[in-house]
């Protein structure tokens, strides 16, 4: 997605949304999946792959004493 500038910043997020309807599967990489859209690729065959949100902490952080 980078190399074709559709997720240019650091920030950016990917949201897939369940509007409309799907004729056949498809293989989705997002950051996050509505509800409806996710019973939607599912029931066309398709799959679901959840990308890291970029710029979020992994892991817990610890507090200073």
């Amino acid at each position: 997605m980078t190399k074709a500038n559709v997720v240019k910043g650091r920030y950016d997020r990917l949201t897939i949304l369940g509007t409309g309807e799907l004729k056949k599967a498809f293989h989705v990489k997002a950051h996050k999946v509505s509800p409806s859209a996710q019973e939607k690729i599912s029931k066309a065959g398709g799959k679901i792959e959840l990308l890291p949100i970029p710029g979020k902490a992994k892991g817990k952080v610890k507090a200073k004493n």
